[in-house]
């Protein structure tokens, strides 16, 4: 279905995906967890190909689940995986003048990502330890294309709701990870920091999420999806309180 949408011929994407489901195969028999692993992986690379933005709203949880060793590389794999397909989008030409377009009228926020980039980078001049600073610049280069992917694929409203409720769906679970297991960082024994793996990283983000679950339920026009955004807006709250 993939090479069908993509016009892609059909008889060497068959080949890739035997020898694929067969490399899964043998994950799955030496070491279960990676089998799995590849598994989910073989089934997000489709959906990353046929539909963007929904990939983009399954990936968007996963920020939250940084703690989790499994879920953290399964997020930069995908993350990746959106960066190389969203490059790919710009080989057509409406889509290409669609990203232009959207980058037009982001273009101040996008000068001032551009000189934060460049002071980054510069920074490593005087560091004490150039190393450190060259093994974490990637980070925010990496956040950058990311910015940019979602700001030019989540471009109607529908994208932009779904997008928005898995954001929530991920505070959400992280919140109850830590509910669950105590979620408590050792240094801070009263602070709660769920699965994303630091309190100050979670409260910001849950801070973001209640502002979004507001949103959610302030403009929708279904009652179970306007209650669940308002359901969910306390129990952000109590976490961001539980983090201090």
């Amino acid at each position: 279905h993939a090479g069908r949408a993509l016009n892609l011929p059909a008889r060497p994407i068959a080949a890739g995906a035997l020898i694929l489901a067969s490399l899964a195969g043998v994950a799955l028999a030496v070491q279960p967890r990676a089998g799995i692993a590849v598994v989910v992986a073989l089934c997000y690379v489709p959906l990353v190909l046929l539909n963007l933005r929904l990939a983009i709203a399954l990936w968007l949880p996963l920020i939250f689940l940084e703690a989790l060793p499994a879920f953290n590389a399964a997020g930069k794999a995908a993350g990746l995986m959106l960066a190389v397909a969203w490059f790919g989008t710009l080989g057509n030409e409406s889509r290409a003048a669609m990203v232009a377009t959207i980058v037009a009228r982001h273009r101040r926020l996008l000068e001032v990502l551009v000189l934060l980039l460049v002071w980054l980078s510069v920074s490593i001049l005087w560091a004490e330890a150039p190393g450190h600073v060259l093994a974490d610049l990637w980070h925010w280069f990496a956040l950058a294309l990311l910015w940019l992917v979602l700001a030019t694929m989540l471009d109607t409203p529908r994208a932009l709701r779904l997008a928005a409720g898995a954001f929530v769906t991920g505070a959400l679970l992280s919140v109850l990870f830590g509910v669950l297991t105590g979620g408590l960082g050792p240094g801070a024994a009263t602070r709660l920091e769920g699965a994303a793996g630091d309190a100050n990283f979670l409260a910001a983000s849950l801070v973001a999420a209640m502002v979004l679950a507001a949103a959610l339920a302030g403009t929708t026009t279904s009652p179970l999806a306007r209650w669940a955004g308002l359901t969910a807006i306390p129990l952000l709250a109590a976490g961001l309180v539980t983090s201090q």
